[in-house]
Formats: structure tokens, C-alpha cells, sequence
């Protein structure tokens, strides 16, 4: 089965078990790491970001996010939409998962609580 890594994956400290799967990162999650290197407060952590997001660079192709990414971000922004007063704040883990689901992978992550609603279309696994 093919996997996404929701950037909450990707940045966590300790590599977790993600079985035998083919993993993928997102052009979402690449968007976010660089944020976050520019984001930085000091020099140290920016180092540290850039490590990170170059390594990342290195070892994944993102996947895109194109026009079948945004129809499915709109069909599961609709499942979850009546649950929460606003979209924005889910943007970007909306916009991961619309990837996973676009690419008929599954989607891992550290805060499966962030894509409730979803599982009646995608799978989505705490690790």
C-alpha cells in the first residue's frame, strides 16, 4: 500500500513504525518546512530546520498538489465543513490529506484527531 507522511511525521523526533508501506511526502508538506525554516527565531533552529527540509528534499519527490488534489480538497473540505466553524485553521492538513486520498494513499500521522471526519473516505493512522 502507498502512504503519505503528514508533516507532523516528518518532523517528529523519533522515526515511528510505519510498516512496509511506499512512502510519499507532500508538495504541502515541503511548502511548510519551508516556512518554517524562514519562520525560524534564531540561527540554531533555522540550521536545524534546513537539515531537515534538505534531507527530506533528498530522499522524497513531493507529490504535486494539481487539479485532482483540489477537487478532492473540496469534496473532503464538505464532509468536514458542517463540523467546524471555519476551514482555515485545517487548511493545510486538508490539503495533505486531499493529496493522500488523490493518490490513493493512506495517511500517517501524529494527530489523527486533525482528520476527523475523513475516515468514512480515507485511512488514517496514528502513529
Amino acid at each position: 500500500m502507498n502512504a503519505v507522511l503528514d508533516t507532523s511525521v516528518v518532523v517528529s523526533a523519533d522515526a515511528p513504525s510505519v510498516g512496509d508501506d511506499d512512502l510519499f511526502v507532500t508538495a504541502v508538506t515541503f511548502a511548510e518546512l519551508h516556512a518554517a525554516v524562514l519562520g525560524a527565531t534564531n540561527d540554531a533552529d533555522r540550521a536545524r530546520r534546513l537539515r531537515r527540509l534538505t534531507k527530506l528534499a533528498a530522499l522524497y519527490d513531493p507529490l504535486p498538489l494539481d487539479a485532482g488534489v483540489a477537487t478532492t480538497y473540496g469534496r473532503i473540505a464538505a464532509l468536514v465543513g458542517p463540523r467546524r466553524n471555519s476551514l482555515r485553521p485545517r487548511t493545510m492538513d486538508l490539503l495533505v490529506a486531499a493529496t493522500a486520498l488523490s493518490n490513493g494513499c493512506r495517511l500517517y500521522t501524529c494527530h489523527p484527531g486533525r482528520f476527523g471526519g475523513l475516515n468514512s473516505v480515507l485511512e488514517v493512522v496514528g502513529v
